[in-house]
């Protein structure tokens, strides 16, 4: 028995590295994208978990919005409907008996009524804003949690070539 016990070491060490190992590379991949000016790129079309974002600008201040979505549309639109508007009006009843009295009852009622809600184009809120200065780079630490996909924009006016390097990895996995 004491013979296998260096055995049974050496054996839990080699599996718990290879464990470790595949653990840090599971699903784990990159993205790059180089902007121009007032660029907006769609550069992830799932759902993802950012694990960082590395930001390196170039000779004038860089500022980068994130947004989550699956277009590089920065708007969505609301189509029409039909709503149902409470009222609370009065309800008037005549009765006539047979003997000819007229009788009037005045109720309080609660009715609705339809109402149209016109089409609405909307602006999508950003997940998140950076800015790194002239010359220098920064990272973002994650976890940030995309559900559609990733779309950046550049809203520094820049003619520079700025850099995003973003490490993510799949949700759910």
């Amino acid at each position: 028995m004491k013979k296998f016990l260096p055995l049974f070491t050496v054996i839990a060490a080699l599996l718990t590295a290879a464990l470790i190992q595949h653990e840090s590379t599971l699903n784990a991949d990159v993205v790059t994208k180089t902007f121009t000016t007032n660029e907006t790129a769609c550069v992830w079309t799932n759902n993802l978990i950012i694990d960082s974002i590395q930001l390196s600008a170039g000779t004038i201040l860089f500022t980068l919005e994130i947004y989550d979505n699956s277009s590089a549309s920065l708007t969505y639109v609301n189509t029409a409907y039909t709503n149902r508007l409470p009222l609370v009006t009065n309800l008037v009843t005549t009765v006539i008996t047979e003997a000819g009295l007229t009788n009037t009852f005045t109720n309080k009622v609660l009715m609705t009524v339809p109402q149209t809600i016109a089409a609405a184009t909307n602006t999508l809120p950003a997940v998140m804003k950076v800015a790194v200065n002239a010359n220098e780079s920064s990272v973002v630490p994650g976890p940030i949690m995309i559900s559609k996909g990733i779309v950046l924009k550049n809203t520094s006016g820049s003619t520079n070539s700025e850099v995003v390097i973003i490490n993510y990895h799949k949700a759910g996995e």
